[in-house]
């Protein structure tokens, strides 16, 4: 992914829910975005996200989800992200 600032993955991700929600599920462009929502979604390691999310007790908003996918393309610890929510010491054993 190339390298992208929280607003242009916030815009980048309205601009494929539009894209998304607006067309034929059957047509290229209802294709296309699904495979550039995985493109972006790709970067995130999905146990980290999750320990996120249940430490929040919500879903993340726009602003964290971008922030989150841009660290993430960086190679940022995301828990700096989220004062308060420690990295487990094994993610690995949250799998059960």
């Amino acid at each position: 992914m190339a390298k992208m600032t929280v607003e242009e993955v916030k815009a980048k991700l309205a601009d494929l829910k539009e894209r998304i929600t607006t067309t034929k599920q059957d047509s290229e462009e209802f294709n296309q975005a699904v495979v550039e929502l995985h493109d972006l979604d790709k970067v995130l390691n999905i146990d980290e996200m999750d320990v996120i999310v249940k430490n929040l007790g919500r879903q993340l908003t726009d602003d964290e989800y971008a922030a989150l996918i841009v660290a993430s393309a960086n190679q940022e610890d995301v828990f700096d992200l989220f004062p308060g929510i420690e990295r487990p010491a094994d993610l690995n054993s949250l799998k059960k």
